[in-house]
């Protein structure tokens, strides 16, 4: 392939991924502004229960417990 062939092969690929990078980043932006932000006292809670949740879960009923400790903290 000559070497103005590739540079124009490479130029309309990068366009494209371009395009499509503008694209994709539009979306997020719309995701990201459409989904209700965490108050502080959520980002707490969180960490908090950071260390209750043991993982990997090797028994059925820690998955219990883990729901039931979720449960407990949307209430």
């Amino acid at each position: 392939m000559p070497n103005a062939a590739f540079q124009d092969y490479v130029k309309r690929n990068l366009n494209f991924i371009k395009i499509h990078f503008k694209d994709m980043s539009g979306k997020i932006y719309d995701l990201l502004s459409s989904h209700p932000k965490l108050c502080i006292c959520t980002i707490q809670r969180i960490e908090e229960n950071e260390d209750q949740l043991q993982l990997p879960i090797e028994y059925f009923d820690d998955i219990k417990n883990m729901e039931n400790t979720l449960k407990d903290q949307l209430i």
